[in-house]
């Protein structure tokens, strides 16, 4: 009897877990213009690491990943190098594979100047979030992060 409730127990639990990650992984629509304006940093980089240090799912700690920035669109300060690591919030880091390669890659500037970034507010040609990959870029995307109107 307690082995059954025991595994159902569980099974909500899988259940619950399943369903707020599916909700935290959809965005709402942003129009790339607008994300281009919300953002302090924009970035063409290349993800060369990965690191959950408490291998956090919850979203109470942060991850990092090392970038090497190949082209600079946007920053309060362009004449300073944007630092070599972006965090985000481990919940948001379980809802794509982020693995090595290039990415247009945007996001707000923590107190401490550190970057800070979210998969909802990332600009892409779809509006809807999540890291895109360079290759996949469109030109009119592009020409948009170089002529930066907001």
């Amino acid at each position: 009897m307690y082995k059954r409730t025991e595994q159902s127990m569980l099974g909500i639990v899988y259940f619950l877990a399943f369903i707020s990650t599916t909700i935290a992984c959809n965005c709402t629509y942003v129009p790339a213009t607008e994300a281009i304006c919300y953002a302090d940093w924009i970035s063409h980089a290349k993800v060369v690491a990965f690191h959950n240090p408490y291998r956090d799912t919850t979203g109470f700690y942060n991850v990092m990943y090392t970038v090497e920035h190949i082209e600079l669109f946007k920053s309060y300060d362009t004449t300073s190098p944007l630092a070599p690591v972006f965090f985000i919030s481990s919940d948001e880091a379980e809802c794509f594979d982020l693995s090595c390669g290039e990415y247009i890659i945007s996001g707000r500037f923590g107190a401490d100047r550190t970057l800070r970034a979210s998969y909802c507010q990332q600009i892409t040609d779809d509006g809807l979030g999540g890291f895109q990959k360079y290759q996949n870029v469109s030109k009119a995307l592009l020409t948009s992060l170089q002529t930066l109107k907001c």
